[in-house]
């Protein structure tokens, strides 16, 4: 009995050892596999790379000034276009038949970026560009970007946009989360400096006849405008001169924009050729828009001119794709300065924003002040209409700009 019962026992201890050891290989089994079932379920990492303007940083005036001069941290521009494409982009996994949640965003855009500071005057700008300026004027006047660009190790400066975006890509196809998409929005601000331009030719030039040094008011006027005598010929003189100074030097301009266009994107396609990789992947090129077309007038066909030339150069490129957002700010139908585009300008731009618009007004009046005091003779008085089209706010887009923006580049976007 008592052997008998021994062997029950000992019977007893090894089945008790047998079941934990099989309970053991079910538990490390079912963790593997679950292990395994999380892994196939993981996203793949992978990047957009968003490069621009302050339409990619996510500027606006308003943002800017309410935070001047304490902290204009990143973290309060996150509304641009790229942050919207971006949130479409990861939610699109249905739609594309991938799991697209392992998406992260890089957004390299620069306030008051042009073509010319986009490639920069560094190694890479004086191999390819010799008009290259200084890059990002936005970072070093201080202001921190979303994503710092670092500098180059040879030379030891900042690098400039087109330089880190090399650097981005590179990186990323030595890792897990390769580049697979890059939006560019460039150009806007070349206009606006081309602008600036015309106005200062124009206002010396009418100083200089309003002081008896030249014989007409501008070059650039009709001959019914060429001598202003009262205060509201002088400011038709001055609209006039402008507008066609601006339409002289347009087409100029626009194959500048174009030229550095096409050699960005040569740089990004053929990166092995300036110390990166080449890229493969989708290009999508952002038309611009015009929120200022009640101030210039014929300016919605020459931004019409600009994107036609944006297009031609990115359908130049196999993986380049150009998106269009011109026809949603700036409807043609009825006519340039029609009633829908007042109304389209003010929603998708802060161009009507009231407080922009006293700002600016305030601003433009305290120059006219100083300039009277100076002795100067012509003054552009502040624009006194707020609220609507007319007036003179924020050239940047709003939410639902933003918002309109991302939707035209996922229109265009594969994965």
């Amino acid at each position: 009995m008592q052997a008998m019962n021994g062997s029950a026992v000992s019977f007893r201890k090894r089945g008790r050892l047998i079941g934990c050891c099989m309970a053991l290989v079910l538990a490390f089994s079912a963790l593997a596999f679950s292990a395994s079932a999380g892994a196939a379920e993981t996203p793949p990492p992978t990047t957009y790379l968003a490069l621009g303007d302050s339409l990619a940083f996510g500027y606006t005036q308003e943002k800017f000034e309410n935070h001047f001069p304490f902290n204009e941290s990143p973290l309060f521009f996150e509304e641009g276009y790229a942050n919207y494409l971006y949130t479409k982009i990861k939610n699109a996994s249905k739609k594309f038949a991938q799991n697209l949640k392992g998406l992260h965003l890089v957004n390299n855009g620069c306030p008051g970026e042009t073509t010319d500071s986009f490639i920069g005057n560094g190694e890479l700008g004086k191999a390819i560009d010799p008009t290259g300026t200084s890059p990002c004027g936005y970072h070093k006047a201080g202001f921190d970007l979303h994503h710092e660009y670092g500098t180059n190790p040879k030379s030891k400066e900042g690098r400039s946009q087109l330089e880190s975006a090399l650097v981005v890509i590179a990186q990323n196809s030595m890792s897990p989360g390769s580049v697979k998409n890059v939006t560019v929005n460039i150009g806007a601000n070349d206009e606006l400096a081309a602008i600036s331009k015309c106005k200062a030719e124009v206002k010396t030039e009418g100083e200089e006849y309003l002081k008896a040094e030249q014989p007409i008011f501008s070059k650039y006027n009709s001959t019914e405008k060429q001598h202003p005598a009262t205060e509201q010929e002088i400011g038709e003189s001055i609209k006039e001169a402008v507008q066609d100074c601006v339409t002289v030097s347009a087409p100029a301009l626009f194959e500048h924009i174009g030229e550095n266009l096409a050699k960005i994107l040569s740089v990004l396609d053929e990166g092995s050729k300036y110390g990166g990789v080449n890229y493969t992947g989708r290009i999508e090129v952002l038309g611009v828009y015009n929120p200022e077309t009640f101030l210039l007038e014929g300016s919605d066909l020459l931004q019409s001119l600009l994107n036609g030339a944006l297009k031609e150069v990115a359908e130049k490129f196999p993986n380049a794709v150009y998106a269009d957002n011109f026809k949603v700010v700036n409807p043609q139908k009825g006519g340039e300065g029609n009633a829908k585009e007042a109304e389209t300008i003010c929603k998708y731009t802060e161009w009507c924003n009231v407080k922009d618009q006293e700002a600016n007004a305030k601003k433009a009046g305290e120059k006219a002040t100083k300039e009277k005091g100076e002795g100067k003779l012509i003054v552009y008085p502040p624009t006194p209409v707020t609220g609507d089209a007319h007036g003179e706010g924020d050239i940047h887009p709003t939410v639902a700009g933003a918002k309109s923006m991302a939707t035209a580049l996922f229109k265009v976007y594969t994965p």
